[in-house]
């Protein structure tokens, strides 16, 4: 409720977002929705992040930086359908990915 009252708030100050704007925010939540969408239809696929989700592990005196895009997991220039993969390229041992890098 905060929020919403904050939004309004500074629409009466500085103004409305402009159609651009506006509709680019409705396509990402469409497309955000669709992915979650995609997430619940397949139960064996909980861990389902946004686009963009940087996530980060050292290991060995090292970090790790894997970035989320739409068609897995990129870690250093290369993009991986699993954190798995990453973890085991990583490790040099297979690894469950969401154990690794510690995501529950």
């Amino acid at each position: 409720m905060i929020g919403k009252i904050a939004y309004k708030i500074q629409e009466q100050v500085y103004g409305c977002l402009d159609k651009e704007t506006e509709s680019k925010i409705q396509a990402c939540a469409k497309n955000v929705m669709s992915r979650s969408d995609r997430a619940t239809e397949k139960k064996s696929h909980k861990f389902c992040p946004m686009i963009g989700t940087k996530i980060v592990k050292e290991y060995r005196d090292k970090v790790h930086e894997v970035v989320v895009v739409d068609s897995g997991f990129a870690y250093e220039g290369v993009v991986y359908k699993s954190l798995s993969a990453i973890a085991t390229n990583i490790t040099g041992t297979k690894w469950n990915g969401l154990k690794f890098f510690g995501i529950k």
